[in-house]
């Protein structure tokens, strides 16, 4: 499996233990290993006809690529370590042949410290969606 990703971030100034203002990432992964058609066996017919031997069709490797994002939208003045963040992340394959889930995006809002006398304290509610891809609701048919 083989990663790459580029990351451009911005320093949240003087204090030592403050988060960074801002950090923005675009990557991809390659996996190089065997996965499991979606919808067809190894003969060409489809998981779902009766007939099928029910032996995935086999492929070789894997790919997506991903961009991300975390902005530090408000901080404490007299605290810098306490602040509020927003992120999100969106994920792509082009492979919906062996890929369940071919895109996916998620979402959430950070608070750090929420109690000024609890600093290692972190709040976070996030949400996700994942779309399904339309040959695995084809092979259900």
């Amino acid at each position: 499996m083989s990663i790459v990703e580029m990351q451009l971030s911005a320093p949240a100034g003087k204090a030592e233990k403050a988060t960074p203002d801002w950090t923005y990432r675009l990557g991809a992964w390659y996996n190089t290993h065997s996965f499991d058609d979606q919808r067809f066996d190894e003969t060409g017919r489809s998981l779902s006809d009766p007939s099928s031997n029910g032996i995935p069709r086999e492929h070789k490797g894997n790919f997506s690529f991903y961009i991300a994002a975390d902005q530090v939208i408000w901080r404490d003045r007299s605290a810098p370590e306490r602040s509020i963040s927003v992120l999100a992340r969106f994920m792509k394959t082009p492979f919906k042949d062996r890929n369940l889930i071919d895109a996916s995006l998620n979402m959430g809002v950070v608070f750090r410290g929420p109690n000024r006398h609890r600093p290692n304290d972190t709040l976070a509610l996030g949400a996700g969606y994942a779309h399904v891809t339309g040959l695995k609701q084809l092979v259900q048919t």
